[in-house]
């Protein structure tokens, strides 16, 4: 997403839009200004409108695919630091 004022506000409103929930963002300047995760619940044909909605405005690079953590230990750590760690391990995240 662009680094621009009234981005996160135009990305919002098309989820709003499609009565699609965002339930979670996640942004960190320093780790890379133009990544934003959007955890967002909504129905499949909302869903898809949302995703063609962004994209069409350039928001969308890709989609990290859902993935099932619960066999792995909790283990408290800073959300920057583990994806610096995915990043220096080639897994892209926007």
């Amino acid at each position: 997403m662009p680094d621009d004022p009234g981005t996160l506000q135009r990305a919002a409103a098309i989820i709003k839009k499609y009565d699609g929930n965002i339930n979670r963002i996640q942004f960190d300047r320093r780790i890379d200004p133009c990544t934003v995760f959007f955890e967002v619940t909504a129905t499949e044909d909302f869903y898809d409108q949302i995703t063609r909605n962004l994209a069409a405005l350039g928001y969308l690079t890709g989609r990290v695919p859902s993935a099932n953590f619960s066999s792995l230990q909790h283990l408290p750590v800073p959300t920057s630091r583990l994806l610096i760690s995915m990043m220096r391990a080639g897994i892209r995240t926007g």
